[in-house]
């Protein structure tokens, strides 16, 4: 009789370990860590250390072993320490928030693209091709592809990670 109030008690955990075994299948996990930060961040500053903790976060979630996971935990605490925003140029309801860090000798910049809805500024990742008649759709189309052309020469600066 004790042998088989034994043998219920680990078939029910057993199938209870494979219905929440669906359920994490089925739902996703959770990520460790929060995708949104617990306060707004407020500066550009603070949104471009956002962003970056967020793609580092995202390469070590669903690529651990790529190399821009592994550059990242090797150099956290360099680029980190590192980040200036340099510059920040706005067009109507779009920012781009230029930014750069080193690690060891070597310069790396980037741009931010940033959104504003309402009367608050949103990170994006929208693409805004050079080759559209009105990259930014503000009626203004010189002015969009003059500031795109910005990005990619300062994007173009840009030490490389690997290699030369």
């Amino acid at each position: 009789m004790r042998w088989m109030k034994a043998l219920l008690a680990v078939s029910l955990a057993l199938n209870l370990v494979a219905i929440g075994g669906l359920v994490y299948l089925f739902l996703g996990a959770a990520p460790a860590a929060s995708w949104a930060p617990a306060k707004r961040p407020e500066s550009t500053l603070e949104w471009v250390r956002y962003d970056l903790e967020q793609d580092a976060q995202w390469s070590q979630m669903y690529h651990p072993w790529s190399l821009d996971a592994e550059y990242w935990r090797q150099h956290r605490a360099e680029i980190e320490k590192g980040i200036e925003v340099v510059d920040e140029e706005q067009a109507d309801d779009i920012r781009a928030v230029f930014y750069r860090y080193t690690v060891g000798s070597k310069v790396f910049k980037n741009v931010l693209w940033m959104r504003r809805i309402g009367d608050v500024w949103w990170s994006t990742y929208e693409y805004f091709s050079s080759y559209a008649d009105d990259p930014f759709s503000d009626g203004q189309g010189a002015r969009a592809k003059q500031l795109i052309e910005r990005v990619q020469t300062w994007q173009q600066e840009s030490a490389k990670r690997f290699g030369k």
